[in-house]
């Protein structure tokens, strides 16, 4: 049977069509400079703490402005406008250029990760297997999966989102830190980590029974 890694929302679908098209330059935003340059002041809880501690640590730092996350770079150099999925999308890198997301309003997180130790591909799969594709829904957490056609190509570089400091996009709030990218969504009781060492989920995600061969899921 086809592997059940394959989501369905081609979540970056819209930018990553961008680089294909080879899409004009333009002007990029400059993120918020007291944001980008926001140091990292008390260290995150781990994950056996509460996760309304996630939460407030998350809030507790300065806001970037998603509006400085409106353009990245392409594979061809050139700056383009992120085109939306949603109403609105930003796409924001970490300073090491090891994690890249785009953030949609209303309600869309998907990442891509440069994990030291990236999850093989599954037996009996289809399309294309991206280890690096990471999608934390609020009550579910994936670290590799299968995408199709534009999906599956480079998102380009986004600006960064310095350590120590947050963006807050629809219903999710991201906290850049040395150790990672810390997410939490709103009406959730979950959060995940993302770093090179992989995913750690956060509140009610809990690993679920895998076939073999098959990379975890976390579920609520």
């Amino acid at each position: 049977m086809p592997s059940k890694r394959v989501r369905g929302r081609t979540l970056l679908v819209a930018v990553a069509c961008l680089a294909i098209a080879g899409c004009s330059s333009g002007t990029a935003p400059s993120p918020d400079p007291a944001a980008a340059q926001a140091p990292a002041t008390t260290a995150a809880p781990g994950p056996d703490r509460q996760i309304d501690e996630l939460v407030a640590w998350i809030a507790a730092a300065p806001a970037a402005d998603p509006n400085g996350y409106s353009t990245f770079t392409d594979q061809n150099g050139k700056i383009v406008p992120v085109e939306p999925v949603g109403p609105a999308g930003y796409v924001f890198d970490s300073p090491t250029g090891k994690i890249k997301c785009y953030l949609g309003t209303p309600d869309l997180l998907d990442c891509r990760v440069r994990y030291r130790n990236p999850a093989p591909e599954p037996p009996n799969g289809h399309l294309n297997w991206l280890p690096s594709a990471t999608e934390y829904t609020g009550d579910r957490a994936d670290a590799g999966e299968f995408r199709g056609g534009a999906a599956s190509v480079d998102m380009g570089n986004g600006n960064p989102l310095g350590y120590g400091a947050r963006i807050t996009v629809g219903n999710y709030s991201c906290r850049m830190d040395v150790t990672g990218l810390y997410c939490t969504r709103s009406g959730s009781k979950s959060g995940v980590q993302l770093s090179d060492q992989g995913l750690v989920p956060y509140g009610c995600l809990k690993k679920q029974p895998a076939a073999a061969g098959e990379p975890p899921t976390y579920k609520c």
